[in-house]
């Protein structure tokens, strides 16, 4: 396995310390490493999310799941306590692991899994493989997401400065929500929305859950309208 080739002075790019990154197994299996930090296509991936088909079940001190999706495959290991972790995730279904990656005996990289939890809406599969590719052809690239449309009025929205000053506020507020209403099953919106007393729209909450999702603040659970904070 090549290591990261750290020019002097050259910035890897870091997707953040406690950002999920979505992937495929491809790009994992591509990733090259500094230390034990994991590098895919130029950007640092210190967290990463992958969804599959679990293909095999290997029990012992630790749970290995062998992750399949259109790209190939990538083990994901879970340590456990006690047998709780045996019934949640079967063979033929699909799950979302979320974890590091790391380089076994210099030849092998798998996912240290934080979490494994079966996927209970097949959306969620194509809504990750969608953010996947796009998340790639934004580091390979550089293809930029279009900005999110506010709801303010068309002389406010269409002055960068304005933009720039307002939005982070109205998404941060969503965020810190989110965090004060978070459950193992995930806040549904309509509920942010009721919490946030009128103090924003429906449809700037709604704005704000797709853009934190979109940069892997939140993640959906069991439906595509209950979020949790990553």
């Amino acid at each position: 396995m090549v290591e990261w080739d750290l020019t002097p002075g050259l910035e890897i790019p870091s997707h953040g310390s406690n950002t999920l990154l979505p992937i495929l197994t491809a790009h994992a299996r591509g990733a090259s490493f500094h230390g034990e930090q994991a590098i895919i296509e130029g950007t640092v991936a210190s967290l990463v999310r992958v969804v599959g088909r679990i293909a095999a079940v290997r029990p012992g001190s630790h749970l290995e799941y062998d992750l399949e999706d259109c790209s190939g495959s990538l083990i994901a290991s879970l340590w456990t306590l006690g047998d709780d972790a045996h019934s949640v995730c079967k063979i033929n279904t699909y799950a979302t692991a979320i974890g590091s990656l790391v380089l076994r005996n210099n030849t092998t990289i798998e996912l240290s899994a934080l979490t494994v939890r079966p996927i209970e809406c097949a959306d969620e599969i194509t809504t990750h493989t969608l953010d996947a590719l796009l998340h790639h052809l934004r580091r390979t690239r550089r293809v930029r997401l279009p900005a999110p449309i506010s709801s303010a009025p068309s002389s406010q929205t269409d002055n960068p400065v304005t933009r720039a000053g307002a939005l982070p506020s109205l998404y941060g507020k969503v965020l810190e929500t989110c965090r004060r209403l978070d459950s193992e099953r995930g806040v549904e919106g309509d509920i942010i929305i009721s919490a946030l007393n009128g103090t924003l729209t429906a449809a700037q909450v709604w704005e704000a859950l797709e853009y934190l999702s979109r940069e892997g603040l939140v993640f959906n659970t069991h439906s595509d309208t209950a979020f949790r904070v990553t």
